[in-house]
């Protein structure tokens, strides 16, 4: 999670994210970098991925892959499209069986 906090408001909008045990979801809006030019999705998840990997392996004395390279993006149309992925975000630790409610999981953000 502190990984996909560095780089927010800096390369990327954070309006959610949940990391579960052997996933995560983000719902982020790439920001301008220049007049009509925005972050790259992809160098996004990239060095979420390098960076996330790095600081999970190195305490473990590891190395080597731990992400897949694929991700799935999807683009929101409009609000109710927004309002439940950030709900299907919120129920993935419930349905997962990890915790009661959404708000008990400490790997949320909102």
């Amino acid at each position: 999670m502190e990984t996909i906090r560095h780089d927010r408001g800096k390369r990327y909008e954070l309006h959610s994210a949940v990391v579960m045990p052997d996933h995560v979801h983000m719902l982020i809006r790439p920001l301008e970098k220049g007049p009509g030019e925005y972050f790259d999705i992809s160098a996004i998840i990239k060095l979420i991925k390098r960076a996330s990997r790095r600081r999970i392996n190195q305490p473990a004395g590891a190395s080597g892959q731990l992400w897949w390279d694929e991700y799935y993006d999807t683009m929101m149309r409009d609000e109710s499209d927004f309002s439940a992925r950030v709900e299907y975000m919120l129920n993935n630790p419930v349905k997962a069986g990890l915790v009661e409610r959404p708000e008990q999981y400490e790997f949320f953000v909102r």
